[in-house]
């Protein structure tokens, strides 16, 4: 779903309580949450669908595919999902 569709599919279920510029602009508070929280935090739990956690990758050694050199890849920061057992529960 894209968050085209994601703003669609809000409206339709709230229309009249919301216009599309506002649901749009709702979606992007929400995330902009999420994103607020990672980079103060590290973290974003939603009870029922998961856990967004910043993670730091520590520099490693790897392979270019191509020439089969070894290089080196500088440490960097990911983010990863856990989902809640309930969601898992419901991909059944």
């Amino acid at each position: 779903m894209t968050k085209t569709e994601m703003v669609d599919k809000l409206h339709e279920r709230w229309s009249g309580t919301l216009t599309k510029a506002k649901t749009k602009d709702f979606i992007d508070d929400v995330f902009g949450l999420v994103k607020d929280s990672l980079a103060n935090g590290g973290e974003f739990r939603l009870h029922g669908f998961g856990v967004f956690k910043k993670k730091l990758l520590a520099a490693r050694k790897g392979r270019n595919p191509t020439t089969g050199e070894i290089i080196d890849i500088p440490e960097k920061v990911s983010v990863r999902f856990k989902p809640a057992a309930k969601l898992v529960a419901l991909l059944d």
